[in-house]
């Protein structure tokens, strides 16, 4: 089996697949109404859409991936104009914010207990006359979270205010932005559980900016304090985060070069927003190019936004582009316009969600925007479908048991491949050259073109530093190593709960943890509705290195959340099933 790619993490794809795109759609379908300044939420199979429609806020839903979509549902209840809606959901529950003008703005919060089918009343979080605007939400079970920009003495800020009960009741609204003399714009929110990440723009001389990031690890009760990512003075108008569920941070920003040409650059963070890269421009042409949106899985980024490059110097109208990257947008495959018209296409949104079984999966997406090209503002959509095909692909991992040491990989496809011999060797610090020997070998599937899973445990290791790695043999007898891992023995010093591997799954995964102190410890599962669907752990555990087999074989598809309990260290995560 040749070239043999292994890496480190528990989901990856690479592709040789096109994106393929269905033809564009009416998804507001209102004549001779603007709608327009939309937003959009995805989980699993469920999409939602709300957007603004001549001054009242309107939502659809979707159960298949926008295959199919329901009817449009008006939710405000108010004579005054809203506007700037956004959604997001959990199970059957969904979350809409908007800012209303009533004399000045405020934020107002609306909730639905049965996929949008019924509404709550019109519930305000900011004061009448607040002049809070550009609302955004995350929410996780029954927790929603909810951010906005507020003028005080003239000066905007950021503010947050979080429920735990659905939107019953809301905590003291507090300034996480805290920066009197700035102003503090187009705030963006993600939620990882109980992790929250915040960013801005702060103008302190017009129209000179710069990003700023703040983050908490307790569901907002503290924050930590604002810090300036970019740092170069550049004039940013709006910016777009995104965060998944391994630490990776995504923040796009639209960019002023000169007059009437915006570029859209990208910031990236893969330690959960403590460090940064440098800003790269991701558009880099000749048009004005704006109202950026990502998202990301893993390393695997979607890029839509709106540009005029087809059209300059002209920049008579914008179209709707959109492209993807598969190694964390270090390079980008080329991009293609989805409007193609010659009216005014912007502010596209993406909504996702992964189809098809564990060994070939795809992502079915929908990009959402608003076009002029009917007359009116529509909100249109276009659906597409993006096959993977794994090429060769391996994961390798190493995690401890006391005193064991547990190896687990997996090929994506496999070519003539008669099996792996396990080899260790000792970290010594003075011996610059490493002596490997063979502990095990584990039998190979010879040519394959699907998912195969591999696992060895080495049982005779006491306390110290090992370096382990594959050799693949062929039955010709040519073989290939592997990278290679290092591995402590010895006593945790913390309280660790790692992401479970492999991650998606089908049906069975490994979950590890690592006790500091003796302490009883609860490690059990639930749904995205919050019901516990499994106990893995209920025992007193003394100081040291576990790992659980959590097999979800009676369990639908869908993402689920593990969660410890012991003593003062409680800590969730988050994993998916994908049949």
């Amino acid at each position: 089996m040749k070239k043999l790619l292994l890496l480190v993490f528990s989901f990856t794809l690479l592709t040789n697949a096109q994106v393929v795109f269905d033809p564009a759609y009416n998804l507001s379908n209102a004549p001779g109404a603007t709608s327009d300044y939309h937003s959009v939420y995805s989980i699993m199979n469920d999409f939602f859409v709300v957007w603004g429609n001549n001054g009242e806020i309107m939502f659809k839903y979707s159960a298949d991936l926008g295959t199919t979509w329901g009817a449009n549902k008006l939710i405000s209840s108010s004579s005054n104009v809203c506007g700037w809606p956004v959604v997001a959901a959990s199970g059957q529950n969904v979350y809409v914010l908007y800012h209303q003008l009533a004399g000045d703005y405020e934020i107002i919060f609306q909730r639905s207990t049965d996929y949008g089918q019924t509404w709550s009343p019109m519930q305000g979080l900011s004061g009448i006359s607040s002049g809070a605007i550009t609302p955004q939400i995350a929410a996780v079970w029954n927790t929603v979270y909810a951010v906005w920009e507020q003028k005080i003495n003239n000066f905007a800020e950021i503010y947050f205010t979080k429920s735990t009960d659905g939107g019953l009741n809301w905590s003291p609204v507090q300034n996480i932005s805290n920066s009197p003399l700035t102003n503090s714009r187009w705030v963006q929110l993600s939620a990882d559980w109980d992790t929250l990440y915040c960013t801005w723009t702060e103008m302190t001389t017009y129209p000179l900016s710069d990003i700023y990031f703040s983050k908490s690890t307790n569901g907002g009760t503290n924050w930590t304090t604002p810090i300036n990512i970019t740092n170069d003075d550049r004039p940013q108008n709006r910016i777009f985060m995104t965060a998944d569920f391994g630490g990776r941070i995504y923040i796009a920003s639209d960019d002023i070069i000169t007059f009437n040409h915006d570029e859209i650059y990208l910031l990236k963070s893969t330690d959960g927003g403590s460090t940064w890269s440098q800003p790269g421009n991701i558009t880099n042409n000749d048009g004005n190019s704006n109202t950026p949106c990502i998202v990301a899985l893993q390393d695997v980024i979607y890029f839509t936004w709106s540009d005029n490059s087809h059209t300059a110097p002209a920049y008579d109208n914008s179209d709707i582009f959109f492209k993807w990257s598969s190694d964390g947008g270090i390079t980008w495959r080329d991009s293609t316009n989805l409007s193609n018209n010659s009216e005014t296409s912007s502010r596209p949104r993406i909504c996702w969600g992964i189809s098809g079984p564990i060994g070939a999966p795809w992502i079915d997406f929908t990009v959402v925007w608003y076009d002029y090209s009917l007359g009116a503002s529509e909100i249109l959509a276009k659906r597409g479908i993006h096959v993977f095909v794994p090429v060769e692909l391996v994961s390798f991992n190493a995690g401890t048991e006391k005193n064991d040491v547990l190896l687990s990989w997996t090929t994506a496809s496999e070519t003539n491949n008669k099996g792996f011999e396990v080899e260790r060797s000792i970290k010594n610090s003075k011996l610059k050259i490493k002596n490997f020997e063979t502990i095990g070998f584990v039998n190979g599937n010879g040519t394959s073109t699907e998912l195969n899973y591999y696992s060895f445990k080495d049982e005779i290791v006491s306390v110290g530093n090992y370096i382990y790695r594959l050799k693949q043999i062929d039955f010709d007898g040519s073989y290939e190593y592997s990278n290679e891992i290092e591995v402590e023995i010895g006593l945790p010093k913390d309280f660790t709960l790692y992401q479970n591997y492999p991650n998606p799954f089908n049906p069975t995964t490994n979950i590890q943890y690592t006790i500091a102190s003796t302490q009883q410890v609860q490690l059990k599962v639930y749904d995205v509705l919050g019901n516990e669907v499994a106990v893995l752990v209920d025992e007193e555990k003394s100081q040291g290195s576990y790992s659980v087999e959590f097999d979800a074989g009676k369990l639908s598809s869908g993402v689920y959340i593990y969660k410890i309990n012991a003593g003062a260290f409680d800590v969730a995560k988050k994993m998916i099933l994908l049949r």
